[in-house]
């Protein structure tokens, strides 16, 4: 899996998971009919399953230029669940990207996007970064507007070995919450859901340092 060098966690950091969010693009123009037939009937079965876990999984399939995608979103409906919790979700999340397998597609691309929250009074972010950051604005702007404060980035990324497109990092109240946006190239879909989380977790925790 390209983007894929997955990194090892050695740490687990105290978090808050705001939503997993995954797309999967495949060619399949002789078959494009059945996998939509199969992705629908497996949404369909696990429906009441999904109703017992207490988490909220987006799922839809339609077609993206001249591919097919396959798209998924895990969020809480509470505010907060521990990464036990939201692993309920995965093995539904997974049989649904399964579906390909029959019709013996070997080519895959997905993106990945993850938000976590950390709590800013434990953890900060590394380097000299600092949130929300005063920036200058001409003073007759600042008249008009008022005083302005950063309390937000997104820093992109430019042939990243480990497949990262962007990461947003946002000050909100008490807690700085990292998103990790990253693409993937890949030949199966087995074990998808877990390692791309696994993936955007550990690029988080690049990103933080406990105080």
């Amino acid at each position: 899996m390209v983007g894929g060098n997955f990194l090892t966690q050695n740490e687990d950091k105290e978090l808050l998971i705001d939503y997993h969010c995954v797309c999967i693009r495949f060619t399949s123009p002789k078959k494009r009919k059945e996998i939509i037939e199969s992705f629908k009937k497996e949404s369909r079965a696990i429906k009441k399953e999904l109703k017992k876990i207490d988490l909220s999984v987006y799922r839809a399939i339609g077609p993206f230029n001249k591919k097919l995608m396959i798209m998924a979103r895990i969020r809480p409906k509470k505010e907060e669940v521990n990464q036990k919790h939201f692993f309920q979700a995965f093995p539904f999340v997974q049989r649904l990207v399964k579906v390909t397998e029959p019709f013996g597609i070997k080519k895959f691309d997905g993106t990945s996007c993850s938000m976590f929250s950390f709590n800013s009074k434990k953890y900060k972010l590394v380097g000299e970064l600092l949130l929300p950051a005063s920036i200058t604005l001409k003073p007759e702007l600042i008249d008009r507007i008022g005083k302005p404060k950063l309390s937000g980035l997104i820093i992109s990324f430019d042939e990243s070995p480990i497949g990262l497109d962007t990461v947003k990092i946002e000050r909100l109240n008490e807690n700085v919450s990292i998103t990790a946006s990253t693409e993937y190239k890949f030949d199966t879909v087995e074990n998808f859901i877990m390692n791309t989380y696994n993936h955007s977790k550990m690029v988080t925790d690049l990103f933080v340092e406990e105080k």
